[in-house]
């Protein structure tokens, strides 16, 4: 498996993933640092402050970075679909797993050899986009959100969901075809976590919505895990946040959720290995 995971490694850089990593990552960064920097001094908190103040600012503070926080995630988790969204018919198509298949290696290998190499990748581009802007919101800013150590970790495993997907989709349909597939699927996830988000603000008044929102979570509990992650961010102030909590989380999935993600991704892998044991290497 040591192979399977060192030969996607491999993939990834002499296609160039890593570089496009790097240089999202950079763009990303500029762009919103400069949005940051001219903001900044808005959020500056003059001479005797009131209380009110000193707490608008802090949520304003916490606000911004999640906002920061919601397009990395969105940056990392569109990088791990279209990094795995050929790995097993692609490469098929191209003749490039067949030597690897008459070898003594098992498909089940095969599978979670580049299951592992291809979350590694998406952890990497997480802990790069999540670092460098914790760096840059603290130089812009002076500011550090609480919790902020907590929630990296959590969003760092946002990556290993879609790229569990992403590969099992692989196993039968076209790249195109799961591409289309996997970031609809992530939409629809996005979407429906920003709708139960919007809910929140009404109660009693959209409980569609707030079924909507469910339903796809379980579906794909991607956008779970990132207001799980970021509701450590908000931890105190979200009862004063109101719509600011839209990049936030008003409603964050209980642990039993995290531990309903932990069981949908061991299926969904195992599911990936059923199919590709079923295909036919040629």
């Amino acid at each position: 498996m040591g192979q399977i995971i060192s030969y996607t490694l491999r993939e990834a850089v002499r296609r160039k993933t890593l570089l496009v990593i790097v240089i999202l990552a950079v763009v990303y960064l500029i762009l919103f640092g400069t949005g940051l920097y001219f903001i900044s001094d808005n959020l500056k908190i003059y001479k005797s402050p009131t209380p009110d103040m000193v707490l608008q600012h802090y949520i304003l503070l916490n606000f911004f970075f999640s906002f920061g926080l919601f397009f990395a995630s969105f940056a990392v988790n569109v990088i791990a679909v279209f990094s795995a969204v050929g790995a097993i018919s692609g490469e098929l198509e191209a003749w490039l797993l067949q030597p690897l298949l008459v070898r003594p290696v098992k498909k089940w290998e095969v599978f979670l050899g580049k299951f592992i190499g291809y979350g590694l990748l998406g952890i990497i581009a997480a802990i790069i986009l999540i670092l460098a802007l914790v760096a840059e919101f603290y130089v812009i800013t002076g500011f550090i959100p609480q919790n902020v150590w907590l929630a990296g970790l959590i969003l760092s495993g946002m990556p290993l969901i879609l790229t569990a997907v992403t590969l099992t989709g692989s196993v039968r349909l076209s790249p195109a075809a799961n591409g289309f597939f996997a970031f609809t699927l992530y939409m629809a996830s996005l979407v429906g976590g920003m709708m139960e988000q919007v809910a929140s603000f009404f109660p009693g008044q959209t409980k569609i919505l707030q079924e909507i929102g469910l339903l796809t979570s379980i579906t794909l509990p991607t956008d779970a895990i990132y207001r799980k992650g970021v509701s450590y961010i908000f931890s105190g102030v979200s009862n004063f946040a109101g719509p600011l909590t839209l990049f936030g989380s008003a409603n964050p999935p209980s642990l039993y959720f995290l531990g309903y993600t932990l069981l949908y991704l061991v299926g969904v892998v195992i599911l990936g290995i059923y199919l590709f044991n079923k295909r036919e290497a040629a």
